[in-house]
């Protein structure tokens, strides 16, 4: 498949509607731009969004702990450095 796009003055250029669909970009994606030679392969990038719900929380009880572990490494350092 062969799809043009036009660049405007500001360098910016509008992703074709089939190029949109088969990435699956939406607005607000981010979209990279990887040089492979003479070439660029362009893919869709990730952001903090696609991160969501990555890290599992524990529950109250290892906040409390994480807390409390980063309130004793603080007092460790200001000790430590006067």
């Amino acid at each position: 498949m062969t799809i043009a796009s036009t660049v405007t003055s500001k360098g910016q250029v509008t992703l074709p509607k089939e190029v949109r669909r088969r990435l699956n970009v939406e607005t607000g994606d981010v979209i990279v731009f990887e040089e492979r030679g003479n070439h660029f392969l362009i893919r869709t990038g990730r952001t903090l969004r696609d991160y969501r719900g990555f890290l599992k929380a524990h529950g109250p009880a290892d906040a409390d702990r994480a807390r409390q572990a980063a309130k004793a490494n603080r007092g460790r350092r200001s000790a430590r450095h006067g």
